[in-house]
């Protein structure tokens, strides 16, 4: 299940992880997000949440999030990930290259360094 909430006025999407992901849990978040773009929003940032990387319940789900990513990847500036997982950590300066976006990992307990990071985007 990813929770999450697009604040709108700051153009900063915030998802939280907490268990394994599914589908359908990008459906919802994608719908959100898509009605706010098509609204001329602009997506500074996205702030994820994920203490330690939960993983995909099926292929499915896997799939979806490559979607999703691949579907709006060029439409935010940075990601801010907050993480105590060393395997994110240690990956974000390689997922920088995949993406239009430009990421950087950030301490759990460095959320307001992390926020100020996305809105200065």
């Amino acid at each position: 299940m990813i929770m999450h909430q697009l604040k709108r006025e700051e153009g900063i999407l915030y998802l939280e992880p907490r268990d394994e992901l599914r589908s359908q849990d990008f459906d919802s978040v994608k719908s959100e997000l898509d009605d706010f773009l098509r609204e001329g929003g602009t997506l500074r940032g996205v702030l994820i949440d994920v203490p330690e990387f939960p993983g995909w319940k099926d292929m499915e789900a896997l799939t979806s999030h490559l979607d999703f990513v691949k579907e709006h990847h060029g439409k935010v500036r940075r990601v801010a990930v907050l993480t105590e997982d060393s395997v994110l950590t240690s990956s974000a300066p390689a997922l920088d290259v995949l993406v239009d976006a430009e990421l950087k990992a950030f301490g759990p307990s460095d959320r307001n360094a992390a926020e100020e990071w996305l809105k200065n985007a």
